[in-house]
C-alpha cells in the first residue's frame, strides 16, 4: 500500500499468504491453524530471497495474528522463522505488527474438516460431536464476505488515519505490507477493485473462485489524486474530508517462484 499526502496522497497495500498441510490436504482453515508446508516455506524464502531488504522500504508492516500468517510474515520480511515471545536476532529484523482485522474468514463448523462437506453436512458431523462428548452444541464463529470487507475497512481506514498525521514532502509516498490469507485477499480484491481485475484473471478449478497463489503479491495505491485508472472505494474515509481512490499496481504477482530453491533452508 502506497500513502501519498498534499493535493493527493497515495498508500500502497501489498498483499500476501502462503501454504499449509492442511491447505494440502483440502481441510478448511479459516481461523484455526495448520503449519506451512515444506512447499510454503520455500514460497516464502523465494519472496525473501527476490525482494533483498523487502522490510526496509515499508513505513509499517502488518500481519494476520494467526501463527501461520506470523511465520510467513517472518519468512519474507526476515528470513528466518517466527519465534513465539523470541526475537529474530539478526541485522534484518523488521517490526511487525499483528492485527487480528486481517485473519483469514471464518469458516464456521467447516473449520478442520474436508472442502468437499457443505456447510449443513460439517454442521451435522458438529453437533454429532458434541452429542458424544455430552457436550450443547454452540455455533461456531461464521463470517460472510461482508463481516470480512468491514474488518479489512475498519484497519485500512486506521491507517489512512496514522499516514495522515505524517509530515511529508507533496508527493511523497509511503509503503505499508500487509501479510495475510487467501479467502481475506481474495474479497479484499473483488470487492473493492474487482472491476480493474483483468478479465482473464485464473480461477480455481475446484470452486471456480479467484485465484489468489501462495505468497502472491497484489499491490493497491489509495489516492486522493484522479487518474483514469482509478476507482472510488465506499467505506473508505480519508481523514481531511477528501474522496478516497484506488488503482491496483500489480495484481498476484508470483515472480519470486523463479528462485525457488530444492529444499528450505531454515
Amino acid at each position: 500500500m502506497n500513502l501519498k499526502e498534499c493535493s493527493k496522497r497515495n498508500e500502497k497495500n501489498s498483499l500476501l499468504l502462503n501454504e499449509t498441510k492442511a491447505n494440502e490436504a483440502g481441510i478448511v482453515l479459516g481461523q484455526i491453524d495448520s503449519p506451512l508446508t515444506d512447499q510454503g516455506i520455500r514460497q516464502a524464502l523465494a519472496a525473501n530471497d527476490y525482494y533483498p531488504n523487502y522490510g526496509k522500504k515499508f513505513w509499517k508492516i502488518y500481519a494476520s495474528d494467526l501463527p501461520r500468517c506470523k511465520m510467513t510474515c517472518s519468512l519474507i520480511v526476515n528470513g528466518v522463522p517466527y519465534q513465539d515471545g523470541k526475537e529474530n536476532h539478526n541485522c534484518n529484523d523488521y517490526h511487525v505488527i499483528y492485527e487480528e482485522r486481517l485473519r483469514e474468514r471464518a469458516k464456521g463448523c467447516r473449520e478442520g474438516l474436508s472442502k468437499k462437506l457443505s456447510y449443513e453436512e460439517a454442521k451435522q458431523i458438529c453437533i454429532a460431536k458434541c452429542k458424544e462428548l455430552n457436550q450443547e452444541y454452540v455455533e461456531p464463529k461464521h463470517e460472510s464476505e461482508e463481516d470480512v470487507l468491514i474488518r479489512f475497512k475498519e484497519w485500512l481506514n486506521s491507517v489512512l488515519h496514522q499516514a495522515s498525521q505524517l509530515e511529508r514532502n507533496g508527493n511523497e509516498g509511503i509503503d505499508v505490507l500487509a501479510v495475510s490469507h487467501s479467502g481475506t485477499i481474495r474479497i479484499i480484491l473483488q470487492q473493492i477493485v474487482g472491476s480493474l481485475i483483468p478479465i482473464d484473471a485464473e480461477v480455481n478449478e475446484w470452486d471456480g473462485k479467484l485465484s489468489v497463489p501462495n505468497t502472491s503479491i497484489s499491490i493497491l495505491e489509495f489516492s486522493t489524486f484522479n487518474n483514469s485508472q482509478s476507482i472510488s472505494v465506499e467505506g473508505i474515509h480519508h481523514v481531511h474530508g477528501r474522496e478516497v481512490k484506488v488503482r491496483m499496481l500489480d495484481f498476484t504477482n508470483t515472480n519470486h517462484y523463479k528462485v525457488m530453491k530444492e529444499e528450505p533452508k531454515l
